[in-house]
Formats: structure tokens, sequence, C-alpha cells
């Protein structure tokens, strides 16, 4: 059981490495605030990684800063609330 625990981890993070949204930086990214997601649960978020003018992660501060790049630009929201339109 702990050996199918680790292959489905591994190939988790594979995937995740392999990812092209993952391979590519945002443009900008909003952090430390409230981003509203309008999805079908209405979660509430910290940050969001935006790339040509698209949503490409929603989620925690540290999570969203691995898709930082050197020419992105960054805002930081000091707790304001984003929403999107």
């Amino acid at each position: 059981m702990m050996h199918m625990l680790r292959c489905a981890a591994a190939l988790l993070w594979a995937l995740t490495l392999a990812s092209p949204v993952a391979a590519q930086p945002a443009d900008l990214i909003l952090r430390g605030g409230r981003v509203v997601t309008v999805d079908a649960q209405w979660r509430v978020a910290q940050a969001v990684a935006i790339r040509a003018g698209r949503f490409i992660a929603v989620g925690e501060d540290a999570a969203i800063d691995a898709l930082r790049g050197p020419q992105t630009e960054i805002v930081e929201l000091g707790g304001r609330t984003v929403i999107p339109a």
C-alpha cells in the first residue's frame, strides 16, 4: 500500500513539472488578497497567476509564487478583493 502511495505521489509530481502551465511563468501575479473564483463552489483564494490575459492558476500565495518569472509583474493586494469580470 505504501509503495502504491509513493508511486502515485511521484507520478503526480512528474505530471505537475511536465505541465505546460508550470513550464511558463505568469505575466502577472496578484497576491496577498482575496480572489473570488466565481466557480461552482465560489472558493476564495489568496492569489492568482495570469498569462496572456487568462487565469492560469488560483490558490495560496506560496503555490502561485512558483509561477513567478524574471519578467512577472507582482501586485501585492494588501487584503483587497479581486473578482473576475
